[in-house]
C-alpha cells in the first residue's frame, strides 16, 4: 500500500519536471525555506512604518484638538456639569423609588418622602450651579479716588467693568448705567445726566483670559471732560457727589438669567471717625465710592465737614 502511494507520487513528480524524476519535498526543506524568508527585524520595521502615520496623526492633530476643543472649552464643562446633575438625579430617584415602595408597603405616607426627594434634587442642582455657573459681581467704579489733577481726570474718565469670576462663560450680557452729579445733602441733580448702554454675546471666565489681562471683560466708560476745577473742589468739600445708577443681566450657563442692580455715590472725603469701627481717629481720610445705601453715613460726613468749615 505504501509502495503504491510512493510510486504514484514519484510519477506525479516526474510528470511535473518534464519527465525527469525529482526528489520528494521533505518537512525539513520547508522549515529551511521558511527560515530564509521570515525576517523578524524587517517585519518589525514594516509594522512601525505602517502605524507611524496613525501615531503622528493622533499625537499632532487629534491630541491638540481634544485639548483645545474639550479640555479648555468652558462649554464642555457646562455640559459635563449638566450630565453630572442628570446622573445624580437618576441615581437618587432610583434609590428613593425603592424607599417609597418599601414605605408604601408598610403603610407610611409617601407624599412627604416625595417632597423630600424633590428638595434634595433642588439642593443638589443649587450646589452644582453655585460651583460652576458664570458669576459677575457688582464692581466699584474706577478710579477708587478721583484725582485732583483735572487734566489727568479728564483723560482718565470713570469706568465700570464687569468681570466673570465663575467657571462657565456668561451669555447675553446687557448693562445700562447713568452718571449724574448731585448736590449734598439734598441730592438735587446738577446738569445733564450721561447714559450708557453696552451688550456682549458672551464673557469668558476671568481665569481663562491669562494673567494681567482683562480679556473680553466689558467696560462702561463715562466722560469727565466737562468737569471743572470748581466741580472738583465741590466734591472734595462734600458739597456735591457723583451718582452712578444702573443694572445688568446675563445668562449663567445653566438656563438661568441673573439680574443685578447697582448704585454708587462718590464721597470726596471720608471722615475716619464715621467710617472706621474704632472711631479713634477724628481726621478726614481720602475720597472714594460707597453704595447708595450708605446715605446715612454720608449725611454724617456732610455735617462733620460743615462743622469744620464753620468759624468758631
Amino acid at each position: 500500500m505504501i509502495d503504491e502511494f510512493y510510486s504514484r507520487d514519484k510519477g506525479s513528480r516526474t510528470k511535473d519536471n518534464g519527465g525527469k524524476p525529482t526528489a520528494p519535498f521533505s518537512v525539513s526543506d520547508a522549515a529551511l525555506a521558511n527560515a530564509d524568508t521570515h525576517k523578524p527585524k524587517e517585519d518589525k520595521n514594516s509594522t512601525y512604518s505602517y502605524f507611524k502615520p496613525t501615531y503622528q496623526w493622533i499625537r499632532f492633530t487629534v491630541g491638540p484638538w481634544i485639548i483645545k476643543r474639550i479640555v479648555l472649552n468652558s462649554g464642555f464643562w457646562t455640559a459635563a456639569a449638566t450630565v453630572v446633575i442628570a446622573v445624580a438625579t437618576i441615581v437618587y430617584t432610583h434609590y428613593a423609588r425603592k424607599q417609597w415602595q418599601e414605605m408604601h408597603d408598610s403603610g407610611t405616607d409617601t407624599h412627604a418622602l416625595a417632597q423630600q426627594a424633590v428638595t434634595q434634587g433642588t439642593l443638589l442642582r443649587q450646589q452644582i450651579v453655585g460651583t460652576y455657573a458664570a458669576a459677575i459681581p457688582k464692581s466699584t467704579p474706577a478710579p477708587a479716588e478721583l484725582s485732583n489733577d483735572l487734566e489727568f481726570l479728564r483723560f482718565q474718565g470713570i469706568d465700570m467693568s464687569f468681570t466673570n469670576v465663575g467657571k462657565t462663560k456668561a451669555t447675553g450680557f446687557i448693562a445700562d448705567a447713568t452718571l449724574i452729579r448731585k448736590t449734598l445733602p439734598n441730592y438735587t441733580p446738577i446738569g445733564i445726566p450721561e447714559y450708557k448702554h453696552i451688550s456682549q454675546a458672551q464673557i469668558r471666565p476671568n481665569d481663562q483670559n491669562g494673567p494681567n489681562s482683562i480679556g473680553d471683560t466689558p467696560v462702561i466708560r463715562f466722560n469727565t471732560k466737562a468737569l471743572t476745577e470748581r466741580d472738583i473742589a465741590s466734591l472734595q468739600n462734600l458739597r456735591e457727589t457723583i451718582e452712578i445708577d444702573g443694572h445688568f443681566q446675563y445668562g449663567n450657563g445653566f438656563d438661568d438669567t441673573v439680574k443685578e442692580a447697582f448704585c454708587f455715590l462718590y464721597v470726596g472725603q471720608f471722615p475716619q471717625h464715621i467710617f472706621t469701627k474704632s472711631g479713634a481717629s477724628t481726621g478726614g481720610g481720602g475720597g472714594g465710592w460707597t453704595t447708595c445705601d450708605d446715605k446715612e453715613f454720608i449725611e454724617q460726613a456732610v455735617k462733620w465737614k460743615q462743622k469744620q468749615q464753620t468759624p468758631n
